[in-house]
């Protein structure tokens, strides 16, 4: 397994909503009660009964992003979606013009964080990854480097406690030149292949065709939708009938595989990025 970054990621003004995407319980309301204004909206996402909450930022951003807007999601334990709170949460990153992704993530537990943060850099979107609850990781004894952790990833690392409104200016300034990740993981040859295959057939995406490729190869129900709303019946049901025939090729499914490979990187950015205590890792969750 083999990844790179590129030092110098190109910088896209891609609209002015800026999405709170996490694992639930790590943060993500009272980081959005830091990053916006007086005025929200709470409403159920189109389609659905799930509750999003959208809010104009705080001066502290609009006074480097004019007129933001910021939409704080549904947690989600990781990609493809299984719960309608989760589908609502890849729904956005499809259907909303979004200037920037922030991932906010519990410092305590790196490698589940991590988990989603490769899966949403892949998508090839401006991304900031939050650490949040740092002084309950420094707690544990846990000590975090995130300058190795921006290296590994291409993606700024900002540690806050949101609770105290710790890290929201570095937040903030990350924001005004958040960056397309450069993060490419090199997966076994026989999933390269099927995703070398697959990506040209996709169509133009909010999300890099790389991404939406692996998200269709691991039957994403989200992807699906998407798909079945941009190509005619005939191209869908060509291009779900060739997965079938990949599919069959492997003998565990492509899903397995691909969590696999990324797991053994992010074990390698973990060692990279932890400081040790004795002779075990202080205040991380092993996954």
């Amino acid at each position: 397994m083999h990844c790179h970054t590129t030092s110098q990621p190109a910088v896209l003004d891609l609209g002015k909503t800026i999405a709170l995407v996490g694992h639930p319980n790590v943060g993500k309301s009272v980081l959005f009660q830091r990053l916006t204004g007086r005025y929200v909206a709470v409403s159920n996402y189109p389609g659905t009964t799930i509750e999003v909450t959208r809010g104009a930022a705080a001066r502290l951003i609009t006074d480097m992003i004019p007129d933001a807007v910021i939409i704080d999601t549904p947690g989600v334990i990781t990609l493809p979606p299984v719960t309608e709170d989760e589908q609502v949460t890849a729904r956005v990153l499809f259907r909303e013009h979004l200037r920037a992704i922030v991932q906010v993530g519990d410092a305590k537990n790196l490698r589940r964080t991590l988990m989603l943060t490769v899966q949403l850099a892949e998508m090839e979107l401006p991304l900031v990854l939050v650490l949040n609850m740092i002084d309950e990781a420094e707690a544990r004894g846990l000590a975090l480097n995130p300058s190795l952790l921006r290296d590994a990833l291409g993606v700024p690392a900002i540690p806050t406690i949101a609770t105290r409104g710790q890290g929201i200016k570095e937040l903030a300034s990350a924001l005004q030149s958040a960056a397309v990740p450069q993060l490419h993981i090199d997966y076994p040859e026989a999933v390269e292949a099927a995703i070398e295959e697959t990506s040209p057939k996709m169509p133009v995406a909010p999300i890099s065709g790389r991404a939406l490729s692996i998200l269709w190869l691991c039957n994403d129900s989200v992807a699906a939708e998407w798909l079945r709303d941009q190509l005619d019946t005939a191209q869908y049901q060509a291009l779900e009938a060739r997965r079938e025939q990949i599919l069959k090729t492997f003998s565990e499914p492509v899903s397995s595989i691909i969590q696999q490979t990324r797991a053994a990187f992010i074990e390698q950015v973990a060692e990279a990025s932890l400081t040790r205590s004795g002779n075990r890792w202080q205040g991380v969750a092993a996954t």
